[in-house]
């Protein structure tokens, strides 16, 4: 439950800072970008914190990899979700409906 309510707090504090515009436009052309553009604050973050997440695995494992093309799939991974598609009150709503416990049958 803790966990929810952490994810909760950082979805609704989410935030890209200029570091943040930075690295995207290293790693993402034009019409990538305009894609990455279409998500919602929120599921960028969580793209970022991904990207990050990797770089570090990388790093830390000194794993070979195309570092480029990683850092792109993980900033698009999650390119479907557009700011349209997923509403933040929509994700909360199914993400409490998932804690219930399991009708009886």
């Amino acid at each position: 439950m803790i966990k929810r309510i952490r994810q909760l707090y950082k979805a609704i504090r989410a935030g890209i800072t200029a570091e943040d515009e930075s690295f995207i436009n290293e790693y993402l052309t034009l019409d990538e970008r305009k894609l990455f553009d279409t998500m919602a604050v929120y599921d960028k973050r969580h793209a970022l914190n991904v990207a990050a997440s990797a770089a570090k695995l990388v790093r830390q494992y000194q794993i070979t990899v195309n570092f480029r093309l990683m850092m792109k799939a993980a900033l698009l991974h999650d390119i479907g979700r557009t700011a349209d598609t997923v509403i933040l009150s929509d994700k909360i709503l199914l993400v409490l409906l998932e804690m219930l416990p399991p009708r009886l049958q």
